[in-house]
């Protein structure tokens, strides 16, 4: 879905697969049994309002109804989960970025760094102007002047 097309913006999908557990015969069994461990505690439930005077036979169903109430907590939650597994897909993407994407990079970084390195050559030509500057104001008089001398000379 958006996932899978998110990731696939992100580089060149080369594979895509999606898989589903089959747990109908799973959760058939999981039902089963926890209509079963029902039926089995409604019926504890009834031989523990007969047992009357009988402390040990109490003890026994009582304990037992607690066992089997923990073991129907449990098949409940597992039933729960099966039901959230099966409205679960589960997707692989497997993204691999090719030999393309490397032939990009440096082009990419230079384009990245242009204003950095456009101010920091203007900032060198900026300097190198100002220190030129004051030596062409003698060097290029005093070009002037040896060439007004040598044609005098001459």
């Amino acid at each position: 879905g958006e996932f899978a097309a998110f990731a696939a913006g992100l580089g060149q999908l080369r594979h895509r697969s999606s898989s589903a557990e089959d747990l109908a015969e799973s959760m058939a069994d999981t039902q089963a049994r926890v209509a079963m461990l029902t039926t089995y505690r409604k019926q504890l439930m009834e031989m523990q309002g007969k047992s009357g005077n009988n402390v040990e036979a109490a003890i026994k169903v009582a304990s037992e109804l607690s066992t089997v109430q923990s073991d129907l907590e449990k098949a409940t939650g597992e039933a729960a989960f099966q039901v959230k597994r099966t409205a679960t897909e589960i997707v692989a993407l497997q993204l691999i970025v090719g030999n393309q994407t490397a032939f990009w990079r440096a082009p990419r970084e230079a384009l990245a760094g242009f204003a950095e390195n456009f101010s920091t050559g203007l900032a060198a030509a900026i300097t190198a102007v100002a220190l030129v500057l004051p030596w062409s104001l003698v060097v290029v008089p005093g070009f002037y002047l040896v060439r007004w001398m040598w044609r005098r000379r001459n």
